[in-house]
């Protein structure tokens, strides 16, 4: 059995690499890299840190994007990073209750500050601050639930597209620190308060993430 957190970013390209039959050049004409480039990543003389060039990898490869960079690994991480793990089990907690009464005591915020807070975690997602999104996501979940329980009609509607949002937030966690089934748990949450939202962009949304879980199981030849 390969333990993927001792090698290297680079070592683990090229295990792939030769894995699938390709050359350095052949690797990089796929994703618009030269061979040079290729190479000095292999020997860990650039950094693998753009998301967008570790999915083109994950695809060429036909790999997880998670198997590219060893996630989830704790050993050696740093405190903010045991920190994005640390919230894991109470955002899988708030993910798995989704259907259940709502888990919230304090004072429920209006539609329109929850959707401040919403923007404020979408942006987070969109720096790929996993770690400091992770500290917010529960609570917010939790009080959108509280939220969607107490409106009604437009209201709620608002309430549950934005719910539908955190999902989404959740599941970027989820997945960008290497937790696959929590991502596929939230990405069933995005769809459910997606429908409730009757908002179609946000239900295309759930569709997309969906297609992207069957993606990524086809890279690997599994089944569920």
């Amino acid at each position: 059995m390969v333990h993927f957190a001792e090698e290297s970013d680079g070592a683990r390209v090229r295990r792939f690499r030769k894995r699938a039959g390709l050359t350095q050049a052949e690797l990089g004409a796929r994703i618009g890299r030269t061979q040079g480039w290729v190479s000095m990543l292999e020997f860990d003389q650039v950094v693998l840190d753009s998301v967008s060039l570790i999915n083109s990898f994950a695809r060429e490869l036909r790999v997880h994007p998670n198997e590219l960079t060893g996630r989830p690994y704790r050993h050696g991480s740093t405190p903010a990073e045991d920190c994005g793990h640390a919230a894991i089990p109470e955002i899988r907690r708030q993910v798995q209750r989704h259907d259940l009464a709502p888990d919230w005591d304090g004072p429920v915020r209006s539609v329109d500050e929850l959707a401040v807070a919403v923007a404020e975690m979408t942006a987070l997602r969109q720096k790929a601050s996993y770690t400091v999104l992770g500290e917010k996501v529960s609570a917010v979940l939790a009080e959108l639930h509280a939220a969607c329980d107490a409106s009604t009609g437009h209201d709620q509607e608002r309430s549950f597209g934005l719910l539908a949002v955190a999902y989404r937030e959740a599941d970027a966690v989820a997945y960008g620190l290497g937790y696959e089934d929590l991502s596929i748990l939230a990405t069933s949450c995005v769809r459910w308060a997606a429908a409730r939202s009757g908002d179609r962009y946000l239900a295309a949304i759930g569709d997309y993430l969906r297609v992207r879980e069957l993606w990524s199981m086809a890279l690997r030849g599994t089944t569920r």
